[in-house]
């Protein structure tokens, strides 16, 4: 079934790539992301966020999303093969920042070849991350649990009581949080993330979220909360034993 609430509209989006923008350091105003939608300039971020932005909406509004997925999660094997959805997220939304780095010849920049794959190099921010072999085991337990709920509530999601509204608003944050504790890019999973939220939100029945950068700290005390939580201990013992 189809999200029960509208796609985002431009005012909506346009909030949502100038919030998420600024909390990575990459501030935008309305004229540029207005010169970069209509192709009179192309700003990395602005053109990143809307090719992203447009799978995004695509995926949330296909029918069999993430069905067709959904009873191909019990082994790595399958996990692996039918997560490119997110590495083509990830791609979608880097690359127009690689290109503009070659271009720029800034090696600060994240590279084409690590658009869309997930890092080869350890990773510690708060915590340490799960290591470069461990990410694919990660990805296979996080994206079951998303599987699994899916199949849980597909058959509520016609008519959700307010107990369904919670659980997928509850489900969505989760989603979010873990995937940034997993870290599976070098850069970009932030923003990522974000729009992974967002996704499912959609095709959930909820409406499209943008968190300001002014509650930057809080955002990323959350992800700390949770990293350090008795959820995050289960999830990282439940993917190494995989």
């Amino acid at each position: 079934m189809k999200p029960q609430f509208p796609m985002p509209n431009q005012t909506i989006l346009f909030h949502f790539i100038i919030e998420s923008s600024t909390m990575e350091g990459h501030p935008l105003t309305h004229s540029e992301i207005n010169s970069t939608l209509a192709k009179q300039s192309k700003n990395p971020s602005a053109a990143g966020h809307f090719s992203a932005i447009r799978y995004v909406t695509e995926l949330a509004a296909k029918n069999d999303f993430p069905t067709h997925h959904a009873n191909q999660y019990e082994s790595i094997t399958k996990s692996n093969a039918n997560l490119f959805w997110i590495r083509e997220l990830h791609k979608k939304l880097m690359l127009p920042f690689a290109e503009y780095g070659e271009a720029m010849l800034n090696p600060e920049y994240i590279k084409r070849s690590d658009c869309g794959p997930y890092r080869l190099n350890n990773r510690t921010i708060n915590i340490e991350m799960p290591k470069p072999l461990e990410i694919n085991k990660f990805m296979h337990v996080w994206f079951r649990r998303i599987a699994e709920f899916h199949n849980q509530i597909r058959p509520r999601l016609a008519r959700p009581d307010h107990q369904t509204l919670m659980n997928v608003e509850q489900m969505t944050r989760t989603i979010h949080l873990q995937l940034q504790c997993i870290h599976p890019w070098t850069d970009g999973t932030g923003r990522s993330a974000r729009l992974v939220e967002n996704l499912f939100r959609l095709r959930w029945g909820l409406p499209w979220k943008t968190i300001p950068a002014k509650d930057k700290i809080q955002y990323i005390n959350e992800i700390v909360e949770y990293e350090n939580g008795p959820n995050w201990k289960t999830f990282t013992t439940e993917a190494k034993s995989n």
